[in-house]
């Protein structure tokens, strides 16, 4: 990240819209682009907590 944009926003936010378009929620890829685009324009800082909490999350989704 080192304080630039990625490309995540640009590659993922036409899918989440392509499945909300159909029904297909996609909660835990929309808030791991939001997550994204604050570590970007800095409004948080990336830290263990953050990436232990998707983790969890997308263990409790397996």
């Amino acid at each position: 990240m080192r304080k630039r944009p990625t490309e995540v926003p640009t590659q993922y936010l036409p899918v989440i819209q392509l499945g909300a378009e159909h029904g297909i929620a996609k909660p835990l890829l929309i808030e791991l682009v939001s997550l994204i685009q604050q570590l970007e324009n800095q409004s948080i800082q990336m830290t263990e907590e953050h990436l232990t909490a998707l983790d969890t999350k997308a263990a409790a989704r397996a």
